[in-house]
C-alpha cells in the first residue's frame, strides 16, 4: 500500500467495514459448513463482538496516527478540533 493510500485509508471512517464484512462472511461460511449449534453460536458471538468493537478500534487507531504525527490533515483544513482539544487539556487550570 502506498503512502497516500495509507493516509486515505486512515482518514476513512468506514475503512474497517470491509474487514468486518470479510470476517463476518468467513464466520458465516464456517458455521454453515460445520453445521453444529456450538460453532454457530460462537460464530454469531464473534460477529457481534466485531460489530461492536471495530468502530472503537478504528477511532483509536486513527486518533493515535493523527496525534503521533504520522497522519497529516489536508493542507486547506480550517479547523483542527482534535489539536485544539489536546492543547486545552494540556493547559493548567487557573
Amino acid at each position: 500500500m502506498h503512502s497516500h493510500q495509507q493516509v486515505r485509508h486512515a482518514q476513512d471512517p468506514d475503512a474497517g467495514d470491509e474487514h468486518e464484512k470479510g470476517a463476518g462472511l468467513l464466520l458465516v461460511a464456517v458455521a454453515v459448513h460445520v453445521g453444529t449449534t456450538t460453532v454457530t453460536i460462537r460464530a454469531v458471538a464473534t460477529i457481534l463482538f466485531l460489530l461492536f468493537t471495530a468502530p472503537v478500534a478504528a477511532h483509536v487507531i486513527g486518533r493515535a496516527a493523527y496525534l503521533s504525527g504520522w497522519l497529516q490533515l489536508w493542507k486547506h483544513t480550517l479547523v483542527d478540533e482534535l489539536r485544539e482539544a489536546d492543547e486545552k487539556a494540556e493547559q493548567p487550570e487557573t
